[in-house]
């Protein structure tokens, strides 16, 4: 994540090791080549940031469509038209009153 990493300063996840011998070694790339046993846990820091950075994003995004669908909702229906017949009957009722 080159955004994160230049927040944090430069730092880069997927190289963070640690090699399970009395060895040192400064990359991950030369303990690999080595045929060190190493624990990789940089990749997992980096899937953890990546998948919270994905879910925020989807999250906003079913926000947004679901305020979205909130508002068409509440916007105001227009009213049906009135069939004909009941147009008629009304008519003939107020006729009969008179």
């Amino acid at each position: 994540m080159p955004p994160l990493g230049a927040i944090l300063g430069g730092v880069d996840f997927q190289q963070l090791h640690l090699t399970i011998s009395s060895q040192t070694f400064a990359t991950l790339a030369e303990a690999e080549a080595a045929g060190v046993p190493v624990i990789k846990y940089g990749l997992f820091i980096q899937s953890v940031v990546d998948f919270a950075l994905i879910a925020f994003a989807i999250f906003m995004v079913v926000k947004v469509i679901n305020r979205l669908q909130r508002q068409q909702a509440d916007a105001p229906a227009e009213p049906a038209p009135t069939p004909e017949e009941v147009l008629l009957l009304r008519e003939i009722r107020d006729a009969l009153k008179k």
